[in-house]
């Protein structure tokens, strides 16, 4: 019955082993179940003809008791510390009944030959358990004792034991005290430990036992008092050959997923350079047929969309997006003129005296722009700057949203899921300025940087950590908030923000921001390009976020399923 549900499990496993590694963290959580699987005898068949394990346990103690007489002998394991169900020819007993966890001869260093293999912790890699290099003692003398091993024995690193680093040695060498060498008394097979102290049961147990702060570490006793599923001798070689094939398999899923990731990185600078260096409008149209086309090939995580999105922007904010066309009146003297005429004639209409930014100068230039674009300071846009009170706002269940900065995405105002207040408290929120549609919301404080257009038919208020602009009039709100979003502000609020310890932007620092500014027309072409190109990461990341979702839920099914 066993060995049909074992190979129902098999079935189950390897028909979704690409899929599973596909999931969030998949190869890590293959390995996991690899082992999980192993401990159970649910990775190969039992054979009814292998020698069982109580027996193959009397041999080892035997040959123990001739070995190390002195050392203390350990309780039997009880009924609350067995951790799964076990095939009935496997035995659970004690990591210290079947290794000599003491083994380990000290060497003065003045002992070690030059040529000797010196192994550290670092040469481990973690979780992995790769040795990442092989060094001779003369390539790394110390003066500090370290311990021998031998051919065969399981060196297990107990300092940091949650990094999981244990490998088994093919030859001789020397190590830090901080690498404990274990050696099997008999008939016992050095991989299968190996793979017993990397499963999830024994790191959840080291982790409880571990003791020291910064330098934790586990106990021999501890370490010999830990429980040890113990399979026949023969059924041990066959899981350590499935383990081995197994682990090479995530190895080399490992390796394709790199490369993949090498060539999305390779497409996305392609197609940003190809777009920055577009030198005609037939140019701009090719960069533009490569992204669309291979779209689906930049991405193949949600993380990875996000950056495409910062591409669009970063793309946009260069003039690289939408086609230059000169029209009549939309040079760059007359733009300027225009967006000052209309600033000053707001400030008269609010009994103010003009003021306007000193002109931004060519060393403030971060990169160069189409000859019919300006570089304008954000104050010079606007009419308004407005930051909200400085005080929590009082919330109700029904009313005006209030919005904070968990409301606010790039491009987009989630007032469905703010907070609201009541009318009394709306007018004390507003007094400053009542929001209307067109007007640009900004977080300033924690989640910083972030802009959208407030839509109409909406009423809203600020709360805390947000602020408010109104712009003159030929300038396109959508465009405005998109370029506070892009690199080329960003960066200035991030370079504000940089060292304090609740990260916010300064206002009167954020007023002389400076920011690409094109015609009017362009604005708008640049905006409905932005607009489709962001409608496409949409489409792709909720498609990339279903496909995540299905294999974590079934990553998450086998592993309740085979591990059960």
């Amino acid at each position: 019955m066993i060995a049909e549900q074992n190979r129902m499990d098999l079935s189950t496993f390897f028909k979704h082993f690409d899929t599973l590694a596909e999931a969030p963290n998949g190869i890590q959580r293959l390995r996991e179940l690899i082992l999980d699987m192993a401990v159970r005898g649910k990775l190969v068949p039992q054979d009814p003809e292998d020698e069982p394990a109580e027996k193959l346990l009397k041999k080892i103690l035997l040959n123990k008791t001739e070995i190390n007489k002195k050392e203390k002998p350990l309780p039997d394991v009880n009924a609350e510390e067995i951790l799964h169900q076990i095939p009935d020819n496997w035995i659970w007993t004690r990591l210290g009944e079947i290794v000599n966890y003491t083994v380990a001869e000290k060497v003065p260093s003045s002992d070690i030959s030059d040529d000797a293999w010196l192994l550290d912790l670092e040469d481990i890699e973690k979780d992995t358990s790769r040795l990442v290099q092989r060094k001779k003692f003369k390539e790394s003398p110390s003066k500090s004792t370290k311990s021998c091993f031998r051919a065969g024995d399981i060196l297990y690193g107990k300092l940091r034991p949650y990094l999981n680093k244990v490998i088994v040695a093919d030859s001789e060498g020397y190590c830090t005290t901080e690498i404990i060498p274990i050696r099997i008394y008999s008939d016992l097979i050095p991989e299968y430990v190996k793979y017993i102290l990397k499963r999830r049961e024994f790191l959840q147990y080291v982790n409880s036992k571990t003791y020291g702060i910064n330098l934790p570490r586990l106990s021999t006793d501890d370490a010999r008092k830990a429980v040890f599923p113990l399979p026949p001798l023969a059924e041990q070689k066959r899981i350590v050959g499935k383990v081995d094939e197994l682990m090479a398999l995530c190895d080399a899923l490992e390796a394709a997923q790199k490369a993949r990731n090498t060539l999305r990185q390779n497409l996305r600078a392609s197609a940003l350079d190809a777009l920055m260096n577009a030198a005609r409008d037939s140019d701009l149209e090719t960069a533009w047929v490569f992204v669309r086309d291979n779209w689906g090939l930049m991405c193949d995580r949600a993380e990875d969309v996000e950056r495409l999105r910062k591409v669009v922007l970063e793309v946009a904010s260069r003039g690289c997006l939408a086609h230059q066309i000169i029209a009549e009146g939309e040079g760059k003297g007359t733009l300027t003129e225009s967006i000052r005429e209309r600033k000053e004639l707001a400030q008269q209409d609010l009994a103010q005296k003009p003021k306007l930014s000193i002109p931004v100068s060519s060393n403030e230039y971060p990169f160069p722009l189409p000859k019919t674009w300006v570089w304008a300071r954000i104050e010079d846009v606007c009419t308004h700057i407005v930051d909200c009170l400085h005080s929590t706002p009082k919330y109700q269940l029904k009313g005006y949203p209030a919005i904070r900065t968990s409301e606010m995405q790039p491009g987009r105002i989630l007032y469905e899921q703010a907070k609201c207040v009541g009318e009394e408290e709306y007018k004390k929120q507003t007094q400053r300025l009542v929001p209307k549609a067109g007007d640009v919301f900004y977080s300033r404080e924690g989640s910083y940087g972030i802009a959208a257009v407030v839509p109409s038919g909406i009423e809203m208020c600020l709360s805390q950590r947000m602020m408010q602009f109104r712009l003159v009039s030929n300038i396109y709100p959508d465009f405005f908030s998109w370029m506070m979003n892009a690199s080329v502000v960003f960066d200035q609020a991030e370079a504000d923000a940089a060292g304090m310890t609740v990260p916010h932007i300064n206002i009167r620092a954020l007023r002389k921001f400076i920011f690409p500014l094109p015609p009017l027309a362009e604005q708008k072409r640049i905006v409905a390009k932005v607009d489709e190109l962001m409608k496409l990461c949409d489409q792709l990341e909720d498609s990339l976020r279903e496909q995540q979702q299905k294999a974590q839920a079934l990553a998450a099914s086998a592993i309740s399923h085979l591990a059960a």
